[in-house]
């Protein structure tokens, strides 16, 4: 009787691709390991050993370092996209920002009385104000016979608060106030009121600073100052008009000035409203020149992270659409003034002259004033041109309106 033969099985070892048959390896049923070349199996077996990538120990170290190179490159271009609000706006410095006071420096204040008020943002976010008013007449304190009130619109820098700002523009209410009536007398009786405005995040404000946000919070505080204008003064003449004319001025201090033209091209000016200057103090052209200027170095990633900025605050390109908006309605060009810091260590002078360079090309009124020796958080040592500056513009719209 002729027997068949057992059948051949197959099996794969976890330790080689080796693909050897029961009947030439009868070990691999107890479990023992094949040996490769012994005379459990054939001499031609099928043996493929799995590929390995070899580094020679010699270029171990500059690998691994490279490696942690390019890790660090692509950990600080991600940290500095998902965490670009913490580090443009810094309401937390200094520490005891949010819990100042006004009357923590009421000594220093010239004599000027300031509120904190409050109002709510577009989205209903809660903000802080600081306003005061004073009156070209400085025995007078009511409105009586007030031909224009002057509305100057503050929108600070991103960091620390308002109460250590308001010396300085204090000392810039109470020159107004002394000088405005003899200097200019034709102009009749006017009131000057500085609203502060509080970004959200910041000071007593809620919420958490954003471009998007503190945009709706700038127009939020200016439709606050339309509001406060029509109940202060309810007299109007045959045509509809305020007998008593809005002068809108919109000061912004370093990324302030970028909000401040983001407000002045938005188009939601009301008709009376429309900004009759900018001062715009320590500006910089755009976040995205800012990085080239900050980063300068090829091999930093920050440079080429602008398409990912959630950020812009582009005062180079609102400066033209400033332009193009007051052609498109007839209405004159706002007066730009550029304060520059003389030895701003954050802001080149390069930004300031651009600006300035770009409002002529427009044919925007401009005019600029160097502080000496002014580092980029100092420039109010140079306070006494902004007061010049709101003086003669506020003439210059009262007898354009004569």
């Amino acid at each position: 009787m002729l027997l068949r033969p057992p059948l051949a099985r197959t099996t794969t070892s976890r330790f080689f691709n080796v693909r050897l048959t029961h009947q030439y390896a009868p070990g691999l049923l107890q479990g023992r390991r094949p040996v490769v070349g012994s005379s459990y199996g054939p001499p031609n077996l099928n043996v493929r050993l799995r590929r390995q990538i070899h580094i020679p120990s010699y270029l171990l170290p500059p690998v691994i370092f490279s490696g942690l190179l390019v890790a660090l490159y692509i950990w600080k271009s991600f940290i500095m996209v998902s965490l670009q609000n913490k580090i443009i706006y810094a309401p937390y410095l200094p520490p005891t920002a949010r819990f100042e006071k006004i009357s923590d420096w009421q000594k220093k204040l010239s004599g000027i009385e300031w509120r904190e008020l409050h109002m709510r943002s577009i989205d209903g976010t809660d903000l802080a104000l600081a306003v005061a008013s004073v009156s070209s007449e400085p025995e007078e304190v009511t409105h009586d016979g007030v031909s224009h009130h002057v509305y100057i619109l503050y929108l600070q820098g991103n960091a620390s608060s308002l109460p250590p700002r308001l010396p300085d523009h204090s000392w810039i209410l109470k020159r107004v106030q002394m000088e405005f009536k003899d200097r200019y007398s034709e102009c009749g009786k006017v009131r000057f009121t500085q609203v502060g405005l509080s970004y959200r995040g910041y000071w007593t404000s809620a919420g958490r600073p954003t471009e998007i946000g503190i945009n709706q919070d700038a127009i939020a505080a200016m439709q606050w100052i339309s509001q406060l204008h029509d109940n202060t003064y309810d007299a109007r003449d045959e045509g509809g008009q305020h007998k008593v004319k809005p002068i809108f001025i919109i000061w912004g201090q370093s990324i302030g000035a970028g909000f401040a033209t983001n407000l002045a091209a938005s188009g939601v000016m009301p008709a009376h409203l429309e900004p009759a200057a900018l001062i715009l103090e320590t500006p910089f052209l755009s976040i995205k020149d800012m990085l080239e200027t900050i980063y300068p170095e090829k091999w930093l990633p920050y440079k080429y992270l602008h398409p990912f900025l959630r950020n812009h605050l582009d005062s180079y390109k609102n400066l033209g659409t400033i332009a193009e908006q007051r052609k498109e309605r007839g209405l004159r060009p706002p007066q730009i003034f550029i304060l520059e810091a003389g030895r701003d260590e954050v802001v080149p002078p390069r930004h300031a002259e651009e600006l300035r360079k770009r409002c002529s090309e427009l044919n925007l009124p401009v005019e600029t004033k160097v502080v000496p020796k002014a580092f980029h958080s100092d420039a109010m040592v140079g306070r006494v041109h902004v007061a010049e500056f709101i003086m003669k513009q506020t003439a210059k719209v009262i007898r354009a309106d004569y």
